[in-house]
């Protein structure tokens, strides 16, 4: 399976993910956050799956949420309150 955001692959029993986006340094957005669920629901499914490392690609692991995703949210909210 092809991901947007990571790089899955398996050999011997370990499944290799690696995020991949280095020029964002890592960071997960949504799709990302949607991708790792899907990826990890997967292997767990697969019997030749024993083992998983997480990885990232380029000089660093993960720098964590995405900094437009957060932002996205705090849009949100704060609209779905302007009505209150």
């Amino acid at each position: 399976m092809e991901y947007q955001r990571f790089t899955v692959k398996i050999e011997e029993n370990i499944a290799h993910v690696a995020i991949n986006r280095p020029d964002k340094v890592n960071a997960l957005d949504e799709i990302g956050w949607r991708e790792l669920q899907t990826i990890f629901e997967t292997l767990d499914a697969t019997p030749e799956a024993r083992v998983i490392i997480l990885s990232g690609e380029g000089k660093h692991f993960c720098s964590g949420i995405d900094v437009s995703l957060l932002m996205s949210i705090w849009q949100q909210v704060s609209n779905d309150c302007e009505g209150r």
